[in-house]
């Protein structure tokens, strides 16, 4: 029994071992990074440079490269950070969208149609935004009892 708790530990401490040593070459990676973006800014103010010129100047090659990530059998990480992230920036376009119209005061609102009564205090309760896209923004605003 207690070889087998040796042979555990010993293969533990293989485990270990490998996965400091990739640490250390993550750790070295970063460094290599880190040198090459301060190169990069150093090119930057060599030649009256901005990141925006360089990036202008690589898109093809970066477009290429994303797109054959995206067709992978397992998408890179990079492919998922895109998709969040202009899913974010969708959301948001959509929400500013929103919020730059007209907007109800607050009070009740009652639907003549349904009898239903929706208050307002802040935000449009959801109903409220259904009721303005099935009727039109003045025929509810029309709809305030208060």
């Amino acid at each position: 029994m207690a070889e087998n708790f040796d042979a555990l530990i010993e293969q533990k401490k293989k485990e270990i071992e490998q996965l400091v040593q990739q640490k250390e070459a993550e750790l070295q990676r970063q460094e290599g990074l880190r040198q090459l973006d301060a190169k990069f800014a150093g090119f930057y103010s060599e030649f009256s440079l901005t990141e925006d010129d360089y990036f202008a100047f690589k898109q093809k090659e970066i477009e290429k490269w994303i797109k054959a990530q995206a067709r992978s059998e397992s998408p890179a990480a990079i492919v998922d950070a895109l998709n969040a992230y202009f899913s974010r920036y969708d959301g948001k376009k959509k929400k500013a969208a929103v919020s730059t119209g007209p907007k109800l005061k607050v009070g009740k609102y009652r639907n003549p149609n349904t009898g239903e009564v929706i208050e307002k205090i802040k935000r449009n309760p959801k109903p409220l935004d259904q009721w303005i896209d099935e009727n039109g923004f003045d025929t509810v605003a029309s709809w305030l009892v208060d």
